[in-house]
């Protein structure tokens, strides 16, 4: 958002400022107060399409760390013929044996095994499906901010796959603030993703959902050729 800059290092460089934030878009949030610095994920998404010309995008939530293996792994999963996939994270304790874990620990971080965790977080996706991608008024902040971008993803793409278990990105801490904040944010934003979802499952029935939507993908887009 154009209030909330950083210093970043010089390899790095801004996407274009993303003006508004959810709850100027939905007239349901803009009563509510404190109103929440939380941008919609299309607004994201689309800040990033204009100012890249990359083949492939990856988004994660901003408390994401990757290990030093991430890029290499992820260009051998696209040598393998994945165009889109979800990576699931490592959880790694704040502290271990006494030693706060911060970003001055990374070897140690690296070398912990942590537990993989079941939340959708970080995701790989090829540039030409994003302006297909059905995100509505969907926000970041709260759930089911990732299994819409799951959903959509899978929908769109040809050959997607779910990384559950392996060492590719951690994250310090279980905090799951959301939980704590069932409050107006968090039911309007389910309001908002509804139809723009299923549940993320790996067995027949999510796989025969999949099919489903992109089958009425390839309906919709004959018809509108007619």
């Amino acid at each position: 958002h154009e209030d909330e800059q950083i210093d970043v290092p010089s390899e790095f460089k801004w996407a274009p400022a993303i003006e508004h934030y959810a709850w100027e878009h939905i007239d349901a949030l803009k009563a509510v107060t404190p109103r929440k610095p939380l941008p919609r994920m299309k607004d994201i998404l689309t800040s990033l399409y204009d100012v890249s010309e990359a083949d492939y995008f990856i988004y994660s939530n901003l408390d994401i760390g990757l290990y030093p293996s991430f890029y290499l792994e992820v260009k051998a999963l696209i040598e393998q013929g994945y165009d889109a996939f979800c990576i699931n994270r490592r959880d790694l304790p704040k502290d271990y044996r006494g030693i706060q874990l911060d970003e001055t620990k990374s070897e140690l971080i690296f070398s912990l095994e942590g537990k993989p965790h079941p939340g959708i977080d970080c995701f790989l996706f090829k540039r030409e499906i994003l302006p297909r991608l059905e995100l509505g008024n969907v926000y970041v902040g709260f759930p089911p901010v990732g299994k819409v971008l799951k959903t959509q993803i899978d929908k769109h793409s040809q050959n997607p796959t779910w990384i559950k278990d392996r060492h590719l990105t951690f994250h310090l801490g279980k905090d799951a603030l959301w939980k704590a904040s069932q409050n107006a944010y968090a039911e309007e934003n389910r309001q908002q993703a509804q139809g723009l979802f299923v549940r993320p499952r790996t067995g027949s029935r999510y796989k025969l959902k999949i099919r489903l939507l992109r089958w009425l993908r390839k309906l919709m887009r004959q018809v509108e050729r007619l």
